[in-house]
């Protein structure tokens, strides 16, 4: 099974950093379970608790973003197109912008 996180329809809880660590904290993150492409192809959906950490990160700014729901966002890695769905597992090496 194929899994992946879909932001759209995730409910953060905080953003925060800690030393160079950026954690993103869901209060339901929104999953997609699939036995083909998750978010494609026929197969389950749900929400649960989760959290993405980047390292050796920074956030430009004090994000005041409350408890809310995501509309729209997005991963970048190296430069390279837009991840609207991030799979999971999620562990990838270079620079990546979340937006």
């Amino acid at each position: 099974m194929n899994c992946g996180l879909e932001f759209h329809d995730s409910r953060v809880a905080s953003v925060y950093s800690l030393g160079d660590v950026v954690t993103i904290s869901f209060k339901a993150a929104y999953l997609h379970l699939s036995d083909g492409v998750p978010g494609s192809d026929r197969g389950t959906g749900w929400t649960q608790a989760g959290s993405l950490e980047f390292g050796s990160a920074s956030l430009p700014g004090t994000p005041d973003i409350g408890d809310g729901w995501i509309v729209a966002g997005a991963l970048r890695v190296d430069g390279g197109d837009e991840l609207r769905l991030v799979p999971v597992p999620f562990n990838i090496v270079g620079s990546i912008q979340a937006t």
